[in-house]
């Protein structure tokens, strides 16, 4: 029998026969122990996964000896010391470090108010610091991709995440505001909140495998590369959402924090997870950026070795990376066109202090591209005035498409009465009836003497035997107004909630939305295709003239 099996069979008589319950018994339990790991390394192929000696020593100084008697008792029982009992025992010496910590650092800062101590992390308020204890999962450039960087221990989701956190989700959350921060808002496209908004923090990681060997410090970033480029990710830093409060699933009356209770009990994903703690700062679906990025081949730390992150503000000296602006298009003074030289536009703050007034389009995206540069994010509502023309309307929703980019501004919901601006720059394939999987209602607008009328034109699609393709039937119902649109779609059935509008340029913005508004509570998705010209405005094939004048980071969809 190998020297370790035997001495593992020692070890477990001790534990079975109840023997190490005096001081000097579990003294010798303990060293005993640590005779059948340390033999077990050194007879094994597990120092091709990280666990050298050296590591596995500085470990159980660490955990201490009484750690690793009570999770060998508890954890290897009549089991054979194989490569899952030993990650299992690891994991336990690594939780048993953690607490020993937290029990230390409680006595150290028990008189200290601008400190913050919970299982698994510091806090420091004054250096704006926090540290928390995790655990890496060994995930390498060959495993499955990443979709977490940090997961609670409750998540299951270790296959796809770089580390786990002995921490619970919603103490970061309440160490990050101990530290000055205050959480931000989640995406919601149901809201057409398509960014996540918050301000930024950084995130190193360190693993101190002994006393003289440590992987890191890194920056979370450079963990992961782009897939595509091979190259590290930017050090953008991660947006503090915050997880919501929501209803206990066991008692409604009780509230509980989501990521510590709810799949996948993120703390920080790589893509826009709405229950994590922390967002990537741009925008990420996760179905459309899976795998996209891959585990850095040139930084990746051992499995389960015992790592130190550190969360830090981005910014420590009270600047502010969200900046919230509103935006007013109208007319200039006595124009009358749809150029953007007839265009003024109005820029104020959210103190709804006044930074440009009738100022050019260039003077607004100079304004935009001096605030990116200085490491601000530009959240900006957008206001149509009603005398408006939709050109203009369009023209300028062309040049806020090419700037809403992780490197450009950020655009918010609209105001109630007014439509989101990507509702004027449509897929132009929505256009062809037979390519579409179903059909939405079509409206079409025309100004006269009168004001705005419009023709409402449902469409039915029949199917024939032995055809690919439907044929599509079209009728046609003129409607005056938007209350007689309104009562049409109620006779007519409601239909898909979505319309295509078709409306002349020269229709005012205000003219458009009077018409639609008595259906937009049954009907939100919609979509304005401005047809035709103004007289005087010169087409343009490729790319619009109103991307002449961006300057602002250029696009990076």
């Amino acid at each position: 029998m190998q020297p370790w099996r035997m001495g593992l069979l020692a070890v477990l008589m001790v534990v079975a026969t109840g023997v190490g319950t005096r001081a000097d018994d579990a003294l010798v339990g303990a060293a005993a122990q640590r005779t059948v790991l340390l033999d077990f390394i050194a007879e094994s192929s597990l120092a091709e996964r990280g666990y050298a000696r050296a590591r596995i020593v500085h470990l159980l100084d660490a955990a201490g000896g009484a750690a690793l008697e009570r999770v060998f008792s508890e954890r290897v029982k009549q089991e054979a010391l194989n490569h899952s009992v030993l990650d299992d025992v690891l994991h336990h010496l690594n939780k048993a470090v953690v607490d020993r910590r937290y029990r230390d650092a409680l006595k150290k800062h028990k008189d200290a108010p601008d400190r913050l101590v919970l299982p698994g992390l510091v806090a420091d308020r004054k250096a704006r610091r926090i540290v928390v204890y995790a655990q890496a999962t060994g995930l390498t450039a060959k495993g499955e991709p990443p979709e977490f960087f940090i997961i609670a221990e409750n998540s299951g989701h270790d296959y796809e995440a770089l580390s786990v956190a002995f921490v619970k989700p919603s103490d970061v959350h309440r160490a990050l505001r101990f530290i000055g921060m205050e959480p931000g808002r989640r995406v919601d496209p149901d809201r057409l909140q398509f960014w996540p908004k918050g301000e930024r923090a950084l995130l190193t990681f360190t693993a101190r495998l002994t006393d003289k060997e440590t992987v890191g410090p890194v920056r979370m970033e450079r963990l992961f590369v782009d897939r595509k480029t091979g190259k590290p990710l930017d050090g953008a830093g991660l947006v503090f959402i915050g997880s919501a409060f929501v209803p206990s699933p066991t008692d409604p009356d009780e509230t509980v924090y989501a990521a510590d209770v709810f799949g996948p009990n993120a703390i920080a994903a790589n893509y826009n997870e709405p229950s994590a703690v922390f967002d990537v700062p741009r925008q990420a679906p996760q179905k459309e950026i899976y795998g996209q990025i891959g585990v850095n081949p040139d930084t990746v730390f051992p499995p389960l070795a015992l790592l130190e992150i550190v969360i830090e503000p981005e910014y420590k000296d009270g600047k502010k990376r969200v900046v919230d602006l509103d935006l007013s298009v109208a007319l200039a003074p006595g124009r009358q066109g749809a150029e953007l030289g007839d265009m003024a536009l109005t820029l104020k703050n959210a103190q709804g202090e006044t930074l440009d007034r009738n100022a050019s389009v260039s003077n607004v995206l100079e304004r935009f591209a001096t605030l990116v540069e200085d490491g601000h994010d530009p959240f900006v509502t957008v206001r149509f005035d009603d005398a408006l023309p939709l050109e203009s309307v369009r023209r300028i929703c062309v040049i806020l498409a090419a700037l809403d980019t992780e490197k450009g501004i950020r655009l918010e919901p609209p105001p109630p009465d007014q439509l989101y601006y990507r509702a004027f720059t449509p897929d132009p394939a929505f256009k062809d009836r037979a390519r579409r999987f179903a059909q939405p209602w079509e409206l079409r607008l025309t100004r006269g003497a009168d004001g705005v009328t419009g023709v409402l034109t449902r469409l039915t699609q029949s199917w024939q035997e032995k055809r690919t393709e439907p044929d599509i039937v079209a009728e046609d119902f003129p409607v005056a107004s938007g209350e007689a649109l309104r009562a049409k779609l109620d006779e007519l059935g409601p239909g898909l909630k979505v319309v295509l509008v078709f409306a002349a340029p020269d229709i005012v913005h205000g003219g458009l939305m009077a018409f639609i508004e008595p259906i937009r509570s049954t009907h939100p998705l919609i979509h304005v295709f401005v047809e035709g010209l103004i007289r005087g405005t010169i087409p343009r094939e490729k790319g619009d003239d109103a991307l002449d004048v961006i300057s602002v980071q250029g696009s990076d969809r």
